[in-house]
């Protein structure tokens, strides 16, 4: 019985060759996963090429097991845990991935950044090519709630600040003072539907 020569290669050189008996059968497993040196990259078996495993010797083979370069993109939110933005993941290297950010309530959308780059202000969704490892975040900007006050006087008065409407964020404390006319006195301030007698100041 004579022997054949059989060699099995893998991805980055890390190969080797065997002798096998002819007419015997050879198995073999390539890794699905092969980790790299650099953060956020590894290396995905995409196919192998050659005879499937197991099979039958009968002369010389190779085995070629053939990888795709993976990078990992990160997705960020800021201020954190305000929303869940999908995308984050594993993408082969030639993938272009679009990240979206979606409407938050009590926010408006301001700005992507990848790896720290802006994007510019308002752009979205974005557009983002896996050649290496990435990291986008989205950057949200708290909405400041606004409500207006008017001012009226009746006649025989003026008030400080003078009639008219006023526009304040909300929680903003806003003083308002009565000033009657001579022979004129104050008599009480009407805020909505309620009352408040005889106050000389509004707060």
């Amino acid at each position: 019985m004579r022997s054949c020569g059989y060699s099995k290669s893998f991805f980055a050189g890390r190969g080797f060759s065997v002798w096998a008996n002819e007419s015997s059968t050879f198995t073999y497993l390539y890794q699905d996963v092969v980790s790299s040196s650099t953060q956020g990259k590894l290396f995905s078996l995409s196919n192998v090429t050659g005879p499937l495993s197991p099979f039958t010797v009968d002369g010389t083979k190779t085995e070629v097991g053939n990888y795709i370069i993976q990078s990992y993109l990160t997705v960020q939110v800021d201020p954190s845990g305000i929303t869940t933005i999908s995308g984050e993941g594993w993408y082969d290297e030639s993938e272009t991935v679009a990240l979206t950010a979606p409407s938050v309530t009590g926010y408006d959308f301001s700005y992507w950044d990848v790896d720290g780059i802006s994007q510019g202000a308002g752009v979205n969704p974005i557009n983002i090519l896996m050649d290496k490892p990435h990291t986008a975040t989205v950057h949200y900007q708290a909405v400041t709630l606004q409500y207006t006050l008017t001012i009226v006087t009746t006649t025989g008065g003026a008030t400080n600040s003078a009639p008219g409407s006023y526009t304040y964020d909300e929680d903003t404390v806003v003083s308002v003072t009565a000033i009657p006319e001579a022979n004129c006195k104050f008599d009480h301030w009407e805020l909505g539907v309620a009352s408040t007698a005889m106050s000389q100041r509004l707060t």
